[in-house]
């Protein structure tokens, strides 16, 4: 086992257009005369799972991961997805430095570098809620987890779309421009806690913290530690009133309109009437799979820097 101050670092090098090394090098200036680093740098997507799950296996438990909000999704499914300890013994400290920059808006109020240095040195950690997804996945059904926010619909028809697009700061743009008028509401069944809603939708958000999409407040009463989804179902609303209420999306007001309703929940189902095997949930802007579908809130299982 190694001892607490050994620290591995994951450094997703092309986030934030390659900001994430400048960010590494100040953090290891600062930090370098009382941690122990290790650092290393993910080489394909995913790569950040497989990495902590290896260094797990290793004896590490204290980790640094240093790229967008996709990094930090790949390292909560490698706590997830190992098996060496308890969930609870693994740290992650995380700095955003992608696009989106969402759960560190959630969680932090100063996102400069200077104030996580100083968190980090402080290390006060929150136990986190983790969502599970189980879904279709390369024609088998297998469990997936996030760390954010989950969709099912137009979002997903968003990030499925912009599989297509180059990587730059605007595709998420161009991909929504495109998708706006392309996409068609899909008929859901959605069941929790003894409740059947059968209904056209927009999207159904199953969120653990509010902010996604780049500043968006799409569940402005999630709390990321209550053990309990905040689910957002917007229904079949008309492309002129997206386009009226685009802006209600980052104050989180658009929660008020008629053809949007909220609940709570630790479990609920989503099955697709038709077109299931190309309706896909996202998460933290990763394709994950088709439905049907199936979320369960994972309470307090990973323990993360706040």
């Amino acid at each position: 086992m190694r001892n607490k101050n050994d620290w591995f670092v994951i450094i997703n090098p092309i986030s934030g257009f390659g900001k994430s090394e400048e960010v590494w090098n100040y953090i290891d200036s600062q930090l370098s005369e009382s941690f122990d680093f290790f650092h290393t740098h993910t080489k394909f997507p995913h790569h950040a799972t497989t990495l902590l799950i290896d260094a797990v296996s290793d004896g590490y438990r204290n980790f640094l991961c240093i790229g967008g909000d996709g990094t930090l999704h790949d390292a909560v499914n490698g706590v997830m997805l190992q098996n060496t300890c308890e969930n609870q013994e693994i740290q992650i400290a995380f700095y955003s430095c992608g696009t989106g920059n969402d759960w560190q808006r959630n969680n932090f109020k100063d996102t400069s570098i200077e104030f996580f240095v100083q968190r980090f040195i402080e290390q006060d950690y929150l136990l986190h809620d983790v969502g599970k997804i189980s879904c279709i996945i390369e024609k088998e059904r297998r469990n997936h987890y996030f760390i954010n926010m989950a969709g099912v619909g137009f979002d997903a028809f968003v990030v499925q779309n912009m599989q297509s697009e180059k990587s730059n700061r605007f595709a998420y743009l161009f991909a929504m421009l495109k998708s706006l008028f392309r996409y068609k509401h899909i008929a859901l069944k959605i069941e929790f806690d003894n409740q059947i809603i059968e209904c056209k939708s927009y999207t159904s958000i199953i969120a653990l913290n509010k902010y996604a999409g780049g500043g968006m407040k799409l569940a402005p009463n999630a709390i990321n530690n209550d053990g309990l989804f905040d689910v957002v179902i917007v229904k079949d609303l008309s492309i002129p009133m997206v386009l009226l209420n685009t802006h209600k999306m980052y104050s989180g007001s658009y929660t008020n309109l008629k053809k949007v309703v909220s609940y709570k929940t630790n479990h609920i189902k989503v099955s697709v009437s038709d077109n299931s095997e190309n309706t896909y949930t996202q998460a933290e802007g990763e394709l994950i799979g088709t439905g049907p579908f199936e979320f369960t809130c994972m309470p307090l299982a990973v323990k993360i820097l706040i």
